[in-house]
């Protein structure tokens, strides 16, 4: 069975023709990107507004912007072009659309929001999403899956008639493991990008942005509640000045002392400082030094 998309015939806009659910050509750039990606005709699942349980197809758009589908035909019968037409008005937007963001946009148009969101992000990337982090739980979800990796090959890399049509998996064990290291490469490339498009889109001075402490000095506990302490480490020369920066940029704690005061180390008491991560800058007479700060209370 197959089910072809047109537009009239009488106007000569071909869409698409679409076999077993594999797309085939296109003929109108108006359209090529509509693509009929599933089709069901024996529903046991899904009713409609009347509660029956009709067949289906699911019509998929992979285009940068939204479609209106109104006046388009489906048939199963190339003989007979306009069988069935789509009479309702209906945009089909992509997954990504800027429908899909607008409330988040609106809400970063205040500024108490933008700030918090923006704290919350540097925050989430150095501690909820650290490589570290998603590997691990990544590796626990492998060995999970992988004893009945090998059945689920073969229960759905082909499609079964009776039951319907759709984009089927076509993989192995090999490409599976191929897209487990492809997801890894990408939990540890995507903190730089997050940042780097955090900074680019908010234009946030990122030159404090990275950590640039070479073990000169240990700043414990981190995370921590607030009250932290700074001990220079050995051959290291005694800071003069604590500077203490949101993901914003803003400077919110500074502390100036005098070097031969220090001793062992210091303690600070920052603590009235909302939850997030913060940007301590440790400066002595050699230079400065930065290292990412998480509180969490």
């Amino acid at each position: 069975m197959y089910f072809t998309l047109f537009k009239n015939i009488a106007i000569g806009l071909l869409i698409c023709i679409l076999t077993a659910g594999e797309y085939v050509f296109s003929q109108s750039f108006e359209y090529d990107s509509l693509f009929i990606n599933e089709i069901s005709p024996t529903n046991f699942q899904f009713t409609d507004e009347h509660g029956d349980l009709d067949d289906w197809i699911e019509i998929y758009n992979a285009g940068p912007s939204a479609i209106n589908i109104e006046g388009l035909y489906i048939t199963d019968d190339l003989n007979n072009p306009l069988r069935w037409q789509i009479g309702i008005s209906y945009e089909l937007s992509p997954p990504n659309s800027e429908k899909s963001t607008v409330l988040l946009r609106k809400l970063l148009e205040n500024e108490n929001f933008k700030n918090e969101f923006i704290q919350h992000t540097y925050t989430f990337i150095e501690t909820i999403f650290t490589p570290e982090r998603v590997n691990r739980i990544t590796d626990s979800l492998v060995d999970l899956i992988n004893p009945v990796i090998d059945m689920q090959v073969a229960k759905w890399g082909v499609n079964i008639p009776d039951l319907g049509w759709g984009i089927t998996m076509e993989g192995s064990r090999e490409e599976w493991e191929e897209n487990i290291q492809d997801y890894k490469d990408f939990f540890s490339e995507r903190p730089y990008y997050m940042k780097q498009h955090i900074n680019d889109y908010f234009k946030l001075d990122a030159t404090f942005l990275e950590s640039n402490n070479p073990q000169k000095f240990s700043i414990y506990p981190n995370p921590g509640n607030g009250i932290i302490n700074i001990r220079a480490l050995n051959g290291c020369h005694y800071p003069s000045k604590v500077e203490i920066f949101n993901s914003l940029g803003q400077k919110v704690f500074e502390l100036s002392f005098d070097t031969q005061s220090y001793y062992s180390g210091k303690q600070l008491d920052i603590s009235n400082l909302p939850d997030g991560m913060y940007f301590l800058n440790i400066s002595n007479d050699i230079g400065k030094y930065i290292e990412k700060l998480i509180i969490a209370k």
